[in-house]
């Protein structure tokens, strides 16, 4: 993968990303769609924030957090 979007688009659920692959059987053509498996790694103690709380900052993205 060489180029991803910075997000997911909300209503489809998807994210677009370019990535390099060898095609030596000619099976994939430019521009086409493909499904593909992302395997992602799980972190059992992580800490989950909704992502409305995520707000960009200059460099990176800052948790807004409310107290009552």
């Amino acid at each position: 993968m060489y180029a991803i979007e910075p997000e997911v688009e909300i209503a489809t659920r998807t994210l677009k990303m370019r990535a390099i692959a060898e095609n030596k059987e000619g099976k994939l053509y430019p521009g086409t769609y493909a499904n593909v498996m992302l395997p992602l790694e799980s972190i059992d103690d992580a800490l989950m924030v909704p992502s409305e709380a995520l707000i960009p900052v200059q460099n990176g993205k800052r948790i807004l957090l409310r107290t009552r």
